[in-house]
């Protein structure tokens, strides 16, 4: 009786250990690269277009972005008074605030590094990104391996990922304007978990996304990305 008690106390010891043991970086976002669909299905994709519509408290309003492997990105958001576009290519940026054009700073250019990417953690060991274990946290009831990653530029941020399917449900950005970005609900698009719904915190302002279209490998003209 005695040894199936000593026996019975040492699992759960360990099994208590094991789940509070940080989870090795590189497994987690090996785990969430499978969970999306594995590398190489996702480095067929070429280009992404979606459609989505924001709410907040204050306003809102519904953006377009459209992205081309491996250096071209376009945002454009319509609100009541106008619309206003961002758009990078091959290094350069531009901003668009009803039809006047504004060139952004490197600093804010390299901001949408990883946004050119459609798929960034494919690349973070390319790139010589840092990771490190932080304890697991439970976010919004969710169990998650949390990660810290020092990107581009030294551009830091935490990202949690659900211990159950693998798939990132929040990611917060430590740069000068911190944001958290949580991925409330996942759809499948061509058999692959991309964000449906979101949050965007920011300055305790919360914004509420739906992406309400999204289409892979759809053939994009060039000059939807002239600066």
């Amino acid at each position: 009786m005695k040894s199936h008690y000593f026996i019975m106390v040492l699992s759960l010891l360990f099994l208590n250990l094991k789940w509070k043991e940080p989870s090795n970086p590189q497994i987690v976002i090996d785990r969430y690269i499978e969970a999306l669909g594995g590398r190489d299905r996702l480095l067929k994709i070429k280009t992404v277009c979606v459609k989505s519509e924001v709410k907040s408290l204050k306003y809102s309003f519904s953006s377009s972005s459209y992205s081309q492997a491996p250096n071209k990105f376009k945002n454009v958001i319509s609100f009541g008074t106008g619309t206003a576009e961002t758009i990078i290519n091959d290094g350069k940026g531009v901003e668009i605030v009803n039809g006047e054009k504004f060139p952004l700073d490197q600093d804010m250019v390299d901001l949408f590094h990883d946004e050119l990417y459609f798929f960034p953690s494919l690349y973070y060991h390319t790139w010589g990104y840092k990771m490190h274990a932080l304890p697991d946290s439970i976010i919004d009831g969710i169990e998650c391996s949390m990660i810290k990653v020092t990107g581009f530029k030294g551009i830091q941020f935490v990202g949690g990922f659900n211990n159950e399917n693998g798939l990132l449900v929040f990611c917060e950005v430590l740069n000068k304007k911190p944001y958290v970005y949580k991925i409330k609900e996942y759809n499948e698009i061509d058999g692959i978990p991309y964000p449906y719904k979101t949050e965007f915190i920011k300055d305790g302002n919360i914004d509420e996304g739906t992406n309400v279209e999204v289409i892979f490998n759809q053939k994009l003209n060039k000059d939807l990305f002239r600066l």
